[in-house]
């Protein structure tokens, strides 16, 4: 299976979302409603049944929100065509990248260490960090950790998280978390950030070394992303992840 293709199977997947979240799936077509916003994640119906499908699906939406994973590789210009007739307008463009984790040759800098969450303590820092860096607010309940450390934590555990000390310090540095697709043979990774003051230091690449190497130790080849292509694409192409190709958001938004 082409690279590519994997990290579309992989984005289309649902298993980790929660119990609140409400999903509509059909042989040619999988979206959800997570948190007030649907998305979009497969779209695979014949030519002729487009422009009715997305009909469908609007009506399904309503005047929510909405974001559709548009993939040039496999949508042609009826697709585009029926989204932009149903209110959709292109979004942030994402490029597909990947590396096998034998060629990654990036050390972590030697004044950081890498841990994986493993206590509440840990994921609410993971989540302190996470917004500060991208907006929001972190979970306000114990609950709420404690389920997403359920569900990174284990030897089952399809979720890992994993934070960046400062050696010295023992501040915490930067976050981010990965998803195992093994069947695949892929490890995703997604919502790496660091804090504006510790930024240049390495923590990143100390992030990438440990994700790799937990993907390495249970026997997953590659490690990919679709990086955004104005912010994330060129630090992990700095980092050795070779390009394999497109995703696009197109945001429906008519409140």
């Amino acid at each position: 299976m082409r690279m590519i293709d994997r990290l579309e199977a992989a984005q289309g997947q649902t298993w980790w979302l929660p119990t609140s979240a409400q999903l509509f799936e059909g042989p040619d077509y999988c979206f959800y409603e997570n948190g007030g916003q649907f998305n979009i994640v497969r779209f695979t119906p014949d030519i002729a049944d487009v422009q009715a499908r997305l009909q469908e699906i609007c009506a399904r939406i309503g005047q929510a929100p909405a974001i559709f994973n548009v993939f040039p590789h496999r949508h042609g210009s009826e697709v585009f065509q029926a989204l932009a007739s149903a209110g959709f307008s292109p979004g942030h463009r994402y490029e597909a990248r990947a590396i096998h984790v034998e060629a990654y040759d990036r050390l972590p800098p030697d004044d950081m260490r890498v841990v994986a969450v493993e206590t509440v303590d840990d994921m609410r820092q993971v989540y302190a960090i996470r917004a500060e860096v991208f907006g929001g607010r972190p979970p306000e309940t114990e609950n709420t950790l404690r389920r997403y450390l359920k569900d990174a934590t284990g030897p089952d555990a399809r979720v890992r998280q994993f934070l960046v000390f400062d050696r010295d310090t023992d501040r915490p540095l930067c976050q981010a978390g990965m998803s195992l697709f093994p069947s695949l043979n892929v490890a995703f990774l997604f919502a790496g950030g660091t804090l504006e003051t510790a930024r240049g230091r390495g923590a990143y690449t100390a992030l990438v070394a440990a994700r790799i190497e937990c993907a390495r130790s249970v026997g997953i080849e590659y490690v990919a992303l679709f990086a955004r292509e104005d912010t994330s694409a060129p630090i992990v192409n700095r980092q050795g992840f070779e390009y394999y190709g497109d995703m696009q958001a197109w945001t429906l938004n008519r409140r």
